[in-house]
């Protein structure tokens, strides 16, 4: 599935735009790790921004530092559709950059894909207005990363500071999201982007 991924990374004329559900705290450098092509991984540029709650990985000055460093972008977890941090994710997306974004909100071990927030729709909107186009949307699936790194299912609290090597980790990448038409129907019944 990964081909797919490699593929866009250099035929895409738009931001690319990976939605995946989120499992756990190892998602992000573990999962986008291995799907990113090596060359990709040599040209910070080409290389993915990633997302993270303000909250948890923007605590310390140390901490913004190695998030910047590391190309992460933060997010105000139930900071609304409004918070700047949207804008700032749109604005990479716009500019032709890969952005990795976790809908859910929060890490999610019991199964499944849970409740997904409207801020990925708010990006996509905001990529529009801005690039005259939407991104390209790329959804991935997995399970397995939250026997890497488990979490108490009540606090969320992690229940080991060490990754448990071994464990069967899986990912599907499904095809781009075609996005032109859901405008076109929208735009042809007279919706704007925006409140509604």
């Amino acid at each position: 599935d990964a081909h797919k991924l490699h593929r866009l990374l250099h035929t895409r004329s738009t931001g690319l735009l990976t939605v995946s559900n989120h499992r756990s705290v190892l998602d992000d450098p573990l999962l986008l790790g291995a799907l990113t092509p090596l060359p990709a991984c040599l040209r910070p540029h080409s290389a993915h921004w990633g997302t993270c709650a303000a909250d948890i990985c923007f605590r310390s000055p140390f901490t913004r530092f190695l998030m910047a460093a590391g190309k992460v972008l933060p997010v105000r977890r139930r900071g609304g559709l409004d918070q700047l941090e949207l804008d700032d994710i749109a604005a990479q997306l716009a500019g032709g950059q890969w952005v990795h974004y976790f809908p859910e909100g929060r890490t999610h071990q019991a199964g499944g894909v849970d409740l997904l927030r409207r801020g990925l729709g708010r990006l996509v909107q905001a990529v529009r207005e801005r690039a005259g186009e939407a991104p390209v949307v790329v959804p991935i699936y997995h399970e397995g990363a939250e026997a890497v790194m488990p979490h108490d299912p009540e606090t969320h609290e992690l229940r080991r500071s060490v990754p448990r090597v071994g464990q069967t980790v899986w990912m599907i990448v499904g095809d781009p999201v075609e996005l032109r038409d859901v405008f076109e129907e929208f735009a042809g019944a007279g919706c704007e982007g925006g409140e509604g």
